[in-house]
């Protein structure tokens, strides 16, 4: 459940972390534009305004501009030029002029500097305004500098030239010679370039919002099935374990009757009955400490044991659950001392299983070897080896979890509920050991239990 919690708050974070970026990064596009017409607009109306400043003045003979490459000239044009010839190249490299026609107005802007008429900057604010409706409700400034960076003059909103908060254009010459330069600062259209993007970011605000309402719907759903599960958990676990009680009464009574018996032929069923009753009561016990997981510590009552004739009783529970399947079964003791402090029933139960998986998942005939060892650290080590059907490595990760069954192909199939595995490895663990596996498909598995000899409260 806290995992599905996680999730869904995770993905909520990421869509709007995606959502708040996407329209930042759609509000630069949009300002970028911006500025690239503001600072177009702003090169329209200093030609314009150079061009009034021009025509206010009554000259006899309006000078014109007669401009050629020197390479281009004949020898006789050449010959004839007087003045100073001009560099195209070099000063469209400088951004001076990029096309003709403002070199041309470039060259106007030379002969009006050469007369002292610097621009007029409050009648390029109006023409700006005049011709470029969008920059009228925007607060800017004009500054005229001269080569070295000073300012000559300035005309506006002056906080904005400290504003992180203003659009700049770069510095735009004033005529060939590099002496002075316009620059213009316009305060953030911001308010106008939201309102472009009002349809773009509702859009998709909807969509980040119907994605979040399903991931919220489902972590919903999610609540009510897990609810719905731990109530369906703690009925099942609550019959269970009421089951205990009558089953633990009819057990002491087919053990009575079994005593009382002489005839042996109603001994032998008695003594079959009792043996099955006490595996449906070990299969209760495992149930119910699988349900319970991690949740609620498994009570030992441990005490001195001997794990070759745990082995023995494991064995026998095995055989008198399967008697029909043909199988070899050899112990290999190594041990001088069998002697551990553990909780028998619980062991037993684990031997058992182990056992009881290796008859299951294998063909007639299979060769069991259950083998007792003892390492250097004064470790027990007990493992169950059989030559059946192996387990896919793809599925060894998932061997000990709750409820998990290895696939098998048809007719390989084999009744279970998958808690056999996980019970055995609550109850290693609770002793203070650990069980591990080792498989191959089509060639067997070893299952290893590695015990203390000693138990240490928990």
């Amino acid at each position: 459940m806290k995992k599905s919690a996680i999730f869904t708050t995770i993905a909520i974070l990421i869509i709007l972390t995606a959502q708040l970026f996407w329209t930042w990064e759609m509000y630069k596009v949009h300002l970028e534009k911006w500025q690239i017409t503001l600072q177009q607009g702003f090169e329209e109306v200093i030609m314009d305004e150079a061009g009034i400043r021009n025509a206010s003045f009554a000259y006899p003979e309006h000078p014109r501009f007669y401009v050629k490459s020197k390479a281009d000239m004949t020898p006789e044009e050449a010959a004839s030029h007087k003045g100073d010839t001009l560099d195209y190249k070099r000063l469209k490299a400088k951004n001076v002029a990029g096309s003709m026609a403002e070199l041309i107005g470039q060259l106007q802007q030379d002969a009006l500097l050469k007369r002292g008429m610097l621009p007029v900057l409050p009648a390029i604010d109006s023409l700006l305004q005049e011709r470029h409706p969008e920059h009228a409700g925007l607060n800017r400034c004009i500054l005229l500098q001269d080569g070295s960076g000073n300012t000559v003059n300035r005309f506006g909103d002056t906080t904005l030239l400290a504003s992180s908060h203003s659009l700049s254009t770069p510095p735009i010459p004033i005529g060939t010679q590099d002496r002075f330069y316009l620059r213009l600062f316009s305060e953030k259209p911001s308010a106008d370039i939201f309102r472009q993007m009002t349809y773009a970011v509702l859009l998709s605000a909807a969509l980040a919002v119907l994605v979040m309402g399903c991931l919220v719907w489902q972590f919903l759903a999610i609540l009510r099935k897990d609810l719905m599960l731990k109530q369906r958990e703690a009925a099942v676990n609550g019959t269970v374990h009421d089951l205990k009680t009558p089953l633990a009464g009819v057990v002491t009574l087919v053990g009575w009757l079994k005593k009382e018996e002489k005839d042996s032929q109603k001994q032998t069923f008695l003594q079959q009955a009792e043996e099955r009753l006490l595996r449906l009561r070990n299969d209760i016990e495992r149930i119910l400490t699988t349900a319970r997981g991690g949740r609620r510590e498994l009570v030992l009552h441990k005490e001195p044991t001997d794990l070759p004739t745990l082995l023995a009783q494991a064995v026998a529970d095995t055989r008198a659950c399967l008697p029909a399947k043909r199988h070899t079964l050899e112990t290999d003791n190594r041990l001088t001392d069998g002697q551990v402090e553990a909780d028998p029933a619980c062991l037993r139960n684990v031997f058992a299983q182990l056992l009881e998986n290796a008859l299951k998942y294998s063909d007639e005939g299979v060769r069991i070897t259950v083998k007792l060892e003892e390492d250097a650290e004064g470790w027990v080590t007990v493992s169950v080896t059989d030559n059946g059907w192996g387990i896919p490595r793809k599925c060894l990760k998932k061997l000990f979890g709750e409820y998990y069954q290895v696939p098998r192909e048809e007719g390989r199939a084999q009744k279970g509920y998958g808690i056999g595995l996980t019970y055995a490895r609550y109850v290693v663990r609770a002793h203070g050991g650990d069980i591990r596996v080792e498989s191959r498909e089509g060639t067997g598995s070893t299952f290893s239990i590695r015990l203390p000899r000693k138990q240490t409260k928990r």
